[in-house]
C-alpha cells in the first residue's frame, strides 16, 4: 500500500525503511526512529482488521500488557501508535534469523536443540508467570540472534487472533501441528498449550521434520489426539531420554504433560521430573449417557474401569447393575467426555454404550433421587405384610389353635423359623422388585458435572491427587521417613485449600480464548492458573524429594512461598472478576 511505502513517516516519527513480511494479523517494517536515530521494527495491524474496532482496541489492550514483559528471550515492546487509522506498535530490530529458516538448513545437534529450547522455556516461564500465555508458539516465532541468543515473539498476538476469529469471521488462525490439540480443537487452554508448542518446536529442531505434517487443522486434530508422535522414529540415534522428553511434552492430555515450561526447564537441564498421576478424562456436561453392560462373574474388569475412571460408585449402582444387566455409569455428558469413559470402559473389557441423554422429570425424577429409601420402606412394608397374612390364615382355624397348645419346644422353634423365613422370602422378594422398578432412576456415579471451567476443575483435582499421594507415601515410608513428611504433608495442604480458592475464582471466569465476555479479566485468570500449575508442580517436587532431608527444607519453603502468592492473588482475581 501506497501510504506504507519505504520513506514514509509513521506518527511523525517513523521513517519506512523495508518491509520485513507479514503474518496473519499485522505486517512488520524496518524503520528508523528519527527522535533517537536507531532502527526499529514497526508491526502494523492489517487494514482490514483495522476496521473492526473491537480488534483493534483488543490489539491495543494485549500489547499494552505484553510490553510490560522485561526478559532477556523475550523481544522488547516500545510503544503503542497509530497511522492512517491503523494501530502498530515498535520494538526491536533483530539481526539473525528465525528458528523455522534454520530449520530448513537440516536438523540441528541434540545439544543445540536442547540449548535453544531451555531458552525459550525460560521465557516462556517469565511471560506465564506475568499472566501472559502465547498459544500459537512455532519456529517462525522463535528467533536466533546472531550472537546464539534466543527470542521469542508476538507474545499477547495470539489472543487477538482468536478475538478476531470470534468477532471478524477472520480467517487469522494458528498454525496447525504446533498449537495444542485442545486450543485447536476450539477450547480453553492455560500455560500448557505453550509446552505443547515447546515440545512440537523440540521434535522439529531435533529431525528436521514437523510433528504433524499438513495444513488441514482437522486431520491434524485427528493425529494430536492419536497420541504423540517418537522422534525416533524418523531418527533412530535420538537419545532415549530426549525421545520420552518430547513425546510427554506433546502428550494429546494436557495432563500428562509438564505442567508448565519450568517443569520441562528442569528436564532439559537434565534433572528428573515425576511422571503425573493418573488423570480422569476431562468431565463437561452435553446430551449422552453412558449406558454399561454387566457380566455377572466378570467383576474385576468393571472394578479396574471405575478405578481408572476415579469414581466411587453409589449405592444401589451395582445391585441395579446386576439385576438388569446394565446400568448409566455416567449421564449428561459431552460427546467427548462420553467417548472418552467410555474408552477406558473398553480397555478394561467392559461393554458400554452411548445414548442419547434422558430427561427425568415428575414422579420419575423423585424416585430416582429417592430409589433406595424407597426400597428400604417397601422391603420393610413387604416383610410386615408377609407375616401379617401368614397369621392372619391361621386365625379362623380353631383346631389348629387347639393344637397349638400341644406344640413342644422344637416344633414351636420350627414354625417361628417357618413363619420368619416365609415373611423374609417375601419380604426380600418385595424389596427386589421395588428396586429394580425404582432403581432405573438410581443416580449414576457421574451425573454431577463440574460448572465454570471444566480444565481448571481438573487441573485442582489433579492438586488433590498429588496430596492424596503424599499421604500415601507417608502411610509406607519408614518410621523415620515418615516425620519428615509430616511436615511436607502440613505444608501440603495449607497449599491445596489456597489453591481451591484460587481455582474457585479462576473456573468462573471461564477462559478468555472461548469467552470474550472476560477480555478484561484474561491477565489475572491466566496468572491463577499459572500459580496452580507451578502449585502442582512445587507438589510433584514434594513427591519426589520428601525423603531427603536437605531438599525437604528447601520444599517446605517453595511451599509456603506459593501458599502465600496464592492467597495475595485471590483478592486481585476477585476484584478482576467483577470488572
Amino acid at each position: 500500500m501506497a501510504e506504507f511505502a519505504p520513506g514514509t513517516v509513521l506518527a511523525t516519527r517513523f521513517e519506512l525503511l523495508r518491509p520485513l513480511g507479514a503474518g496473519g494479523l499485522a505486517e512488520v517494517y524496518a524503520a528508523r526512529d528519527r527522535v533517537t536515530g536507531s532502527e526499529v521494527a514497526a508491526k502494523v495491524l492489517h487494514a482490514h482488521l483495522a476496521e473492526e474496532p473491537p480488534i483493534a482496541e483488543r490489539f491495543r489492550r494485549e500489547l499494552s500488557i505484553t510490553r510490560e514483559l522485561d526478559h532477556p528471550g523475550i523481544v522488547r515492546v516500545f510503544d503503542l501508535h497509530e497511522h492512517a487509522g491503523r494501530p502498530f506498535f515498535t520494538m526491536e530490530l533483530l539481526r539473525g534469523e528465525t528458528l523455522a529458516q534454520r530449520i530448513k538448513r537440516g536438523p540441528l545437534s541434540a545439544a543445540e536443540a536442547r540449548r535453544i529450547a531451555r531458552e525459550a522455556c525460560a521465557a516462556a516461564q517469565a511471560a506465564h508467570r506475568a499472566g501472559v500465555v502465547h498459544r500459537d508458539l512455532k519456529p517462525q516465532n522463535v528467533f536466533l540472534l546472531e550472537s546464539g541468543v534466543v527470542k521469542l515473539l508476538d507474545f499477547g498476538l495470539a489472543r487477538v487472533a482468536g478475538w478476531a476469529r470470534l468477532t471478524a469471521q477472520s480467517t487469522v488462525m494458528g498454525t496447525p501441528g504446533y498449537m495444542a490439540p485442545e486450543l485447536l480443537g476450539g477450547k480453553g487452554a492455560d500455560a500448557r498449550a505453550d509446552v505443547y508448542s515447546l515440545g512440537a518446536i523440540l521434535y522439529e529442531m531435533l529431525t528436521g521434520k514437523r510433528a504433524f505434517a499438513g495444513s488441514d487443522p482437522y486431520e491434524v486434530l485427528r493425529r494430536q489426539r492419536e497420541g504423540a508422535p517418537s522422534p525416533r522414529t524418523p531418527v533412530p540415534q535420538i537419545d532415549e531420554r530426549d525421545d520420552a522428553m518430547v513425546r510427554r511434552a506433546l502428550d494429546p492430555d494436557p495432563e500428562g504433560r509438564f505442567l508448565d515450561a519450568g517443569q520441562f526447564l528442569r528436564e532439559l537441564g537434565g534433572e528428573s521430573v515425576p511422571a503425573a498421576p493418573p488423570a480422569p478424562p476431562p468431565m463437561t456436561a452435553g446430551n449422552y449417557d453412558v449406558v454399561v453392560h454387566h457380566d455377572l462373574f466378570q467383576r474385576r474388569p468393571l472394578r479396574r474401569a471405575l478405578a481408572a475412571l476415579g469414581v466411587r460408585t453409589r449405592y444401589g449402582w451395582k445391585q441395579r447393575l446386576v439385576l438388569a444387566g446394565k446400568n448409566t455409569l455416567a449421564a449428561g455428558a459431552s460427546r467427548e467426555t462420553a467417548e472418552s469413559i467410555a474408552s477406558i470402559c473398553q480397555q478394561q473389557g467392559v461393554g458400554v454404550a452411548l445414548v442419547p441423554a434422558r430427561a427425568q422429570r415428575g414422579l420419575r425424577l423423585w424416585l430416582g433421587n429417592h430409589a433406595s429409601r424407597a426400597a428400604d420402606v417397601c422391603g420393610v412394608a413387604g416383610a410386615a405384610t408377609a407375616v401379617a397374612l401368614v397369621l392372619n390364615a391361621l386365625r379362623p382355624l380353631p383346631q389348629l389353635r387347639e393344637g397349638l397348645g400341644v406344640l413342644d419346644a422344637s416344633q414351636w422353634f420350627r414354625l417361628l423359623v417357618l413363619f420368619f423365613l416365609s415373611g423374609l422370602f417375601l419380604g426380600g422378594l418385595a424389596f427386589v422388585v421395588s428396586w429394580t422398578l425404582f432403581g432405573l432412576g438410581v443416580g449414576p456415579p457421574i451425573d454431577r458435572l463440574p460448572e465454570g471451567d471444566p480444565a481448571v476443575r481438573r487441573l485442582m483435582e489433579g492438586i488433590a491427587r498429588r496430596v492424596a499421594r503424599l499421604h500415601q507415601r507417608k502411610d509406607q515410608a519408614l518410621p523415620a521417613t515418615q516425620m519428615i513428611l509430616e511436615e511436607v504433608i502440613e505444608a501440603a495442604e495449607r497449599l491445596r485449600e489456597a489453591a481451591a480458592k484460587l481455582a474457585d475464582k479462576a473456573a468462573s471466569m471461564g477462559d478468555p480464548m472461548t469467552n470474550p465476555g472476560v477480555a478484561d479479566a484474561s491477565t489475572a485468570r491466566d496468572a491463577a492458573v499459572q500459580r496452580l500449575l507451578e502449585i502442582a508442580s512445587a507438589l510433584d517436587d514434594a513427591l519426589a524429594a520428601a525423603a531427603d532431608g536437605p531438599a525437604t527444607s528447601l520444599l517446605l519453603t517453595r511451599m509456603r512461598e506459593e501458599t502465600a502468592f496464592a492467597r495475595r492473588v485471590l483478592p486481585e482475581l476477585e476484584a478482576m472478576r467483577q470488572v
